[in-house]
């Protein structure tokens, strides 16, 4: 008991408040407690181990011997010994990897790519050599870009399909597989010409660039490009369905296509690497001939003096993401991405004219 309690019940009567007597009470406690507990150093962690380690034995040596209060007495020390011991917690897993590389999702691995001949004069070629049907070949004919012709499961019989177009048609064309396309590794994005023309290797295209940048220092660019692959890339924002109604039910889980966001961009095929130029995201204030009427100005102007120097500069190409699949937002949303068939679209470019 507190030595001055008369003194603090007399208090708590005149005031009305029994604060400062429960706090009395609450200090004489942990007194108590402090000179009831003994100072003796705890055992360590490997102390109480090896202690375990001898009850094991012990327990194992009685259960043998078939010593039942033996057996029992060990195993009582075991338990014991057991929660004495420190919780260590698990180790956490890592992360998921970020993609390196994002590529179509096809059943068959091999595909016959061949060059955008831009004619239907083409038209018979690829009916006669791909066994193709007329409507596909018409397709292949008039387009304007390296397009995938045929897909399938044996490599040799597509590259005897690729041999015969080239040799009889002088239509440039090649087979890829996923380990060709991935071969190059992941594209670099050109940040700026600030200082020259810098780049940084990115491996995720979907994530936040301008942080990437912030903490990424710049390599400097001074190859040349051999084949310059422009496009543009159409970011499709859904949200969920709305309506009520007696067809509600039928809408839940529904996306609807929203708002949409065309970027431009363009590869450049160098030797041993691909370097992007993204819109949004690549600074051309400080390029060569830079306008002042913006990127898409100076992009061209790019383009075009590539083309006058001897480039092989393709045809740009516009790409949809084919499935409203994506990142989704705080609001059940998704914004979908063609960031799979770019890539697929520019790899087979470099095979495509890498090749000779």
């Amino acid at each position: 008991m507190p030595e001055d309690l008369d003194a603090l019940v007399r208090q708590a009567m005149t005031l009305g408040t029994t604060a400062h007597l429960e706090r009395a009470f609450a200090a004489q406690s942990e007194a108590q407690q402090a000179e009831a507990a003994p100072d003796e150093d705890l055992p360590s962690t490997g102390e109480l181990l090896q202690r375990l380690v001898d009850a094991a034995t012990a327990a194992a040596r009685a259960e043998a011997a078939g010593e039942g209060p033996q057996l029992a007495t060990a195993l009582a020390e075991a338990r014991e010994l057991l929660a004495m011991l420190p919780t260590v917690s698990p180790p956490r897993e890592a992360p998921p990897s970020v993609p390196v590389v994002l590529l179509p999702k096809v059943r068959r691995p091999f595909a016959l790519v061949v060059e955008g001949m831009g004619s239907v004069e083409a038209h018979p070629a690829f009916v006669e050599h791909l066994r193709l049907d007329a409507v596909t070949s018409r397709m292949l004919a008039r387009a304007r870009n390296p397009r995938v012709a045929i897909r399938g499961d044996d490599e040799h019989a597509l590259g005897l399909q690729a041999d015969a177009l080239v040799q009889e048609a002088e239509i440039r064309a090649v087979v890829v597989s996923p380990a060709d396309l991935l071969g190059v590794g992941p594209a670099h994005l050109l940040t700026s010409f600030e200082t020259g023309p810098a780049t940084i290797e990115v491996h995720d295209w979907t994530a936040d660039l301008h942080a990437l940048i912030e903490r990424s220092d710049g390599e400097p660019l001074s190859e040349v490009p051999r084949l310059i692959v422009p496009g543009e890339l159409v970011l499709q924002r859904y949200r969920p369905a709305s309506g009520g109604g007696r067809l509600k039910h039928l809408r839940e889980g529904r996306l609807d296509a929203g708002r949409q966001v065309r970027l431009q961009v363009v590869d450049l095929h160098m030797e041993d690497r691909i370097v992007r130029v993204l819109e949004g995201v690549t600074d051309l204030a400080h390029a060569p001939g830079a306008s002042e009427e913006g990127f898409h100005r100076t992009l061209m102007q790019m383009l075009e003096a590539w083309e006058s120097e001897g480039h092989t500069v393709l045809n740009s190409r516009t790409l949809e993401p084919s499935t409203p699949e994506g990142q989704p937002d705080e609001l059940g949303g998704v914004l979908a991405h063609p960031w799979p068939q770019w890539e697929e679209h520019s790899r087979c470019s470099r095979l495509l004219y890498f090749s000779e």
